[in-house]
């Protein structure tokens, strides 16, 4: 029955992560700690939290209790070499995720963070061979894709970008983020007809996307309508 309870508690946690409330969640766990102090969930949990604050120091050293309780705990490697990263510590970044791929070497979520840190370091062949890995073990793996994609891109390799972006949108045709990326990469192309219509879509749709505006601006401009462009590039910057 504790154990009922105890899963119970741990998943009205999880509930209140997932549904963004991540100050009730913070507040939650740290009552739940007092009562499960050896629970390393509970300090993985804790430093997720934090580290969607981007109180990344707080998130560090709850990964690291967590890994006290449980050294073989390849999740919280992953957590806290994303908490790295974002910190804009990408070599320690990189030392946590290799660790959690040694613990776990079909982790495709470690291979796509591990090629995101490498990425940061201009690595760009290491992190192409760690999204390719991620691909390899999870095929579907879009975000994955899309990393990749964002990779080649930034060596200017756009027709392989665009072949990745569109993979990408395949699988979830419903992320913007995605679509973006494709009418992005068609405007480095200098297809500014079919980037714009993409923007130009989205922007209708999502009047408040600051990136929509601004990419319809630029392949506006790209096809010398002027006046168009002048007006989204001033609706994005009165968002």
């Amino acid at each position: 029955m504790n154990q009922e309870l105890k899963n119970k508690r741990m998943n009205e946690l999880i509930s209140l992560f997932t549904k963004g409330q991540i100050d009730q969640c913070l507040s939650q766990a740290k009552k739940a700690l007092k009562v499960y102090p050896d629970e390393p969930f509970l300090f993985n949990l804790l430093g997720i939290t934090y580290a969607a604050k981007s109180l990344f120091a707080e998130a560090i050293n709850y990964y690291e209790k967590a890994i006290s309780l449980s050294p073989s705990y390849f999740e919280v490697f992953n957590n806290m070499g994303v908490a790295y990263n974002d910190w804009k510590k990408p070599k320690k970044a990189i030392n946590s995720l290799n660790k959690a791929i040694e613990l776990n070497p079909g982790y495709a979520e470690a291979f796509n963070n591990l090629g995101n840190a490498q990425k940061e370091l201009l690595n760009f062949d290491d992190a192409e061979r760690s999204y390719q890995k991620a691909i390899d073990l999870a095929p579907t793996y879009a975000d994955a894709l899309c990393n990749l994609g964002i990779c080649l891109s930034l060596q200017e390799k756009y027709e392989d970008a665009e072949v990745l972006y569109k993979k990408a949108l395949a699988i979830n045709p419903e992320n913007i983020r995605y679509s973006l990326l494709v009418s992005n990469v068609l405007i480095k192309q200098k297809n500014y007809k079919e980037g714009f219509a993409i923007a130009n879509q989205i922007a209708n749709e999502n009047p408040n996307n600051y990136e929509a505006l601004y990419i319809a601006g630029i392949s506006s401009k790209g096809l010398n309508q002027l006046d168009l462009a002048e007006k989204f590039f001033r609706k994005s910057l009165s968002i």
